[in-house]
């Protein structure tokens, strides 16, 4: 299984990539680590988005559309790529999202009231959620599944992962 920082790839057909969920996450967007760039090219028919670009996507959810921007951010400090699904301004998905992975939301918000640096606040493995990228066959479109903490057997069967 394909593993980098909060993302994993188990062997789900058309599955491009499984998110740990964290801060940013109910935020602004979902970074895409070096090691999984790939699996968004591939799903975007070898589309590779030059740094400095951005592209509109879509998200699905629940036959829900959601817009996005699939951006490779222009960091000086960084040779290579830097990816992010981008929903600042989607506060449909960000409720969403929120609403839907509540267990790690409401322990983010609990640590960011105790904790000064509420970039370095990390879900513990027995309640962290997750979200699912999955390939639609079209570019920059995605669909995505949303695995909560009450529903961790969703992390190794197929079946809640087949198209609707």
């Amino acid at each position: 299984m394909k593993k980098s920082y909060s993302w994993t790839k188990p062997n789900i057909p058309k599955l491009i990539g499984r998110k740990k969920v964290d801060l940013s996450t109910f935020e602004y967007a979902i970074h895409i680590p070096r090691d999984f760039i790939v699996d968004f090219v591939q799903a975007n028919d070898g589309f590779h988005l030059e740094r400095g670009n951005r592209i509109e996507i879509v998200l699905m959810h629940d036959g829900i559309l959601y817009k996005a921007f699939l951006h490779n951010v222009n960091q000086q400090k960084n040779e290579g790529d830097v990816l992010q699904i981008r929903y600042d301004n989607s506060e449909e998905l960000k409720q969403v999202l929120r609403e839907r992975l509540n267990r790690s939301y409401s322990y983010i918000q609990e640590q960011k009231a105790i904790k000064e640096d509420s970039a370095r606040i990390k879900i513990p493995n027995e309640i962290a959620e997750y979200v699912d990228f999955y390939d639609t066959g079209k570019p920059f479109e995605y669909r995505i599944e949303l695995i909560t903490a009450g529903n961790k057997e969703a992390l190794t069967t197929t079946g809640f992962h087949q198209e609707k």
